[in-house]
């Protein structure tokens, strides 16, 4: 038989009460310090979950609008942003559509966002034959089509 000073000793260091007379009931107790540090780290580990969450928002809602900013096409007619900033539509310049983006402005915006050269190569070997296109890189889904008349048109959207 187990000395009963001894089992009581070694489980009030730990919290644990247990009854001699019946060993199946074990019950825990927690001091008000201990709870009161649990709901610190709770808070902290939830205001940091919450921090990356809006970081990633912002971020990816920044990584279109730094690409515009940085190629010089803020107020372009020929780019649409999505209201919540998660996506942007360029429209290329054609030969019935004059007035797009050109290719140059088109390649600083991919390079902007970090397109992958492969990825670019695709683009300027679409066809109009290939119709629509899609691909994704650095958590963006991207598509693209190209007619002559219409210019190379691309779509990114964040994941």
């Amino acid at each position: 038989m187990e000395d009963k000073s001894v089992t009581e000793t070694a489980n009030s260091a730990t919290g644990v009460k247990q009854s001699s007379s019946d060993q199946s009931e074990i019950s825990i107790s927690i001091s008000k310090k201990t709870l009161k540090n649990i709901a610190i780290f709770a808070s902290v580990a939830l205001a940091v979950i919450v921090g990356i969450l809006v970081g990633s928002f912002m971020q990816s809602s920044n990584r279109f609008s730094s690409a515009i900013s940085n190629c010089d096409l803020e107020g372009s007619t020929y780019i649409t942003v999505d209201q919540n900033g998660k996506g942007i539509y360029l429209d290329g310049s054609g030969t019935n559509n004059q007035g797009g983006l050109s290719s140059s402005a088109l390649t600083c915006v991919l390079s902007e966002l970090r397109a992958p050269n492969s990825l670019i190569e695709r683009m300027n070997h679409t066809t109009a034959l290939m119709g629509a296109q899609s691909s994704q890189f650095n958590g963006i889904q991207v598509e693209w089509t190209y007619h002559p008349n219409n210019g190379l048109d691309i779509s990114f959207t964040q994941n």
